[in-house]
């Protein structure tokens, strides 16, 4: 499975894909909204580029979203295909990396200031500490970097930027209410845009 997309969908039918698995126990249903409760997003900053669990070393391979509400002007979700930009890379940035083993780490995400809801400074610090894998920078025939998590040299994080964050490998998303997204969390790195809508999703993952 690469990527799904359907308009006027039934929520249901996010069974039909193959055997869900919890992707954040206690916040499936996720409200991202401008004054964000306890276990809500808050809307008003982006969020940078990054595979769902992606400093994890059981990264879910396949996530979705069903969009259960949406204002007009709720944001868009862009997503980068880092497999179809890994076969047109040229072959000096490719040789440079494929060798690399990075360090992908949720305390990146956290101490760029990004918005993420603890409940507490307790769980704060237990994401810091073992929030965090290594794994190829080229894996399963992709780019396995994110903006949010992956740790590497600076110069080489601004080059694959360059490259992979181009228009032709993106796909930007309006989202309407019964809009459901499947896609391969590998090959695939997301972000979504600063808005001032709201908009409540169902987030979900498979074995």
């Amino acid at each position: 499975m690469s990527m799904i997309i359907k308009r006027n969908a039934q929520q249901n039918q996010i069974y039909d894909y193959g055997n869900l698995v919890q992707q954040d126990p206690g916040s499936d249903i996720v409200r991202i909204c401008i004054n964000p409760g306890e276990t809500d997003l808050e809307v008003t900053p982006a969020m940078p580029w990054h595979h769902d669990k992606g400093y994890s070393t059981d990264v879910h391979h396949t996530i979705g979203l069903f969009c259960v509400e949406a204002d007009d002007n709720a944001g868009s979700l862009y997503i980068c295909d880092m497999q179809k930009a890994y076969e047109e890379a040229p072959q000096s940035l490719i040789k440079e990396c494929e060798n690399i083993t990075a360090l992908h780490s949720a305390s990146k995400y956290i101490d760029n200031g990004f918005v993420y809801n603890f409940k507490n400074e307790k769980q704060k610090r237990f994401v810091k500490k073992y929030g965090r894998c290594e794994k190829p920078l080229i894996w399963q025939n992709c780019f396995y970097y994110s903006e949010a998590y992956t740790v590497i040299n600076l110069d080489l994080e601004r080059r694959i930027q360059e490259h992979c964050y181009q228009e032709k490998y993106i796909y930007k998303h309006d989202y309407r209410p019964n809009d459901l997204i499947i896609f391969n969390n590998i090959r695939y790195t997301h972000r979504r845009d600063a808005s001032t809508g709201v908009k409540t999703l169902l987030r979900f993952a498979y074995e």
